[in-house]
């Protein structure tokens, strides 16, 4: 299985310059933001997007997104993924290093009247 997509909910986090490269030497997804950090000069790396997916993405998921890279993030994301091109979905938040696993529902809110 393979992760098609994934829907940033919360992006403000960040990785500690010295675990950009040994982020980037993992064998995860085929597309990963990992591909894209990049050290600033106050010796971290902002997270611009959390994407992970293609290749690999399913496989890497449990491994090396949730036990490896996630660990290593300051900060918060909440995101939600999208498995096999939406079959099911499942959602992550990460606040400091600390993951949690979440159900994904979706839902109807009627529009105010006017």
């Amino acid at each position: 299985m393979y992760i098609s997509h994934v829907e940033t909910l919360v992006l403000d986090a960040w990785v500690s310059a010295s675990d950009v490269e040994a982020l980037k030497e993992l064998r995860g997804a085929e597309c990963s933001f990992v591909d894209d950090l990049k050290i600033g000069g106050d010796n971290r790396a902002v997270l611009g997007s959390f994407w992970w997916c293609g290749e690999r993405s399913g496989d890497s998921y449990e491994d090396t997104l949730i036990e490896q890279v996630c660990p290593l993030i300051h900060g918060r994301v909440e995101a939600i993924f999208y498995w096999e091109g939406g079959d099911f979905t499942t959602g992550l938040i990460v606040q400091d290093g600390v993951v949690t696993r979440c159900d994904v529902k979706k839902i109807l809110v009627p529009k105010a009247s006017r």
